[in-house]
């Protein structure tokens, strides 16, 4: 009874902060997320717990506290921004497969793609590729920018653990022409070959603990689990790989990276047979890229997702106690 009073308390909160965005002026998001973060602190406890050991752990911050608060405002941010993307990332008036110049524009609305070169060839090819994401800054707001600049995307999303908020965030996404897959209904995987020989980009956030089948790596020094599919779909597909972050920046604006992963200049996508070496490779790439992201901006990272609760032995840390008392093995 009481989580459940907590969870509708939260979700109201965010429908409340949706509805009312549209009439706060952008320079005052920062500041109200910042009083609606320090409300809903009170009422996510668990959250908050799992959240202050991990930033321990990973970090060493000497303000745990306060970036977990940092961290929601973020999120809350990132609902405000949502509410007014068209005004954000204002559609193309002329479509770019219309245009004379398909070229990619850098700087679209408050979003500066900073390597736009390097997606461009691809784009041109119509090969598609692979496209690993993490919920770090406003990656609805990324997405929106490549839909804006003409990129076929398709994303794989984990239906939200609160059921109220399935068909906001359904109707959120699909206002800006996002095509999207829940995971849980994901089904016959040929959907996702389908979506890759279309010549379609294929994003996959794969920063949180799923259960899927997994390759472990290390994450901030613990071994972590990453989704196996997207990988090998990539490499069996013989497709680019790129891993991509999305970044808040004090002024509002928000800057986009796309790295490309060379896994081919490693592995020969002709000869290879087994994928697994080349699937570690990929997640060590990713997970090493994504450690550096959440170092340079630690709040705009998910800090109270439970990262390591899936272990290489085939143990699942369900409890949030068992969780918990298993990572305070690494605190110093």
């Amino acid at each position: 009874m009481i989580k459940k009073i907590r969870d509708d308390i939260a979700v109201l909160l965010i429908i409340t902060a949706l509805k009312a965005s549209k009439l706060i002026p952008y320079r005052s998001i920062p500041k109200i997320s910042n009083f609606l973060a320090s409300v809903l602190v009170h009422f996510v406890g668990r959250e908050k717990e799992i959240a202050i050991t991990q930033i321990k752990i990973a970090l060493k911050h000497p303000e745990p506290e306060k970036l977990f608060k940092d961290g929601l405002a973020s999120l809350i941010m990132l609902v405000f921004e949502g509410a007014r993307m068209d005004q954000l990332v204002p559609k193309q008036k002329v479509p770019i497969h219309e245009r004379k110049d398909k070229t990619i524009q850098e700087k679209v609305g408050v979003v500066t793609f900073k390597n736009a070169k390097e997606l461009q060839p691809l784009l041109d090819s119509g090969e598609g590729a692979v496209c690993l994401v993490s919920h770090t800054g406003n990656f609805e707001l990324m997405a929106a920018y490549f839909i804006s600049q003409g990129v076929p995307l398709t994303v794989i999303a984990r239906l939200p653990n609160y059921k109220p908020l399935t068909n906001i965030i359904k109707e959120f996404r699909t206002s800006y022409g996002l095509d999207f897959i829940w995971r849980e209904e994901l089904g016959n995987p040929k959907k996702l070959l389908q979506t890759l020989r279309s010549g379609r980009f294929l994003s996959a956030l794969i920063d949180q603990d799923t259960p899927l089948d997994s390759i472990f790596v290390p994450f901030f020094g613990i071994d972590a689990a990453y989704p196996r599919g997207p990988l090998s779909l990539a490499i069996r597909q013989k497709k680019a790989v790129f891993r991509a972050y999305a970044t808040r920046l004090e002024d509002g604006s928000h800057t986009v990276v796309a790295e490309r992963i060379p896994w081919e200049n490693k592995f020969s996508p002709e000869t290879l047979k087994d994928t697994i070496d080349a699937e570690r490779y990929l997640a060590e790439e990713f997970s090493k890229g994504l450690e550096n992201q959440i170092r340079k901006y630690p709040a705009q990272w998910v800090w109270w997702h439970r990262r390591w609760r899936r272990r290489p032995e085939d143990k699942i840390l369900k409890p949030t106690k068992e969780y918990l008392e298993w990572l305070n093995q690494y605190q110093t």
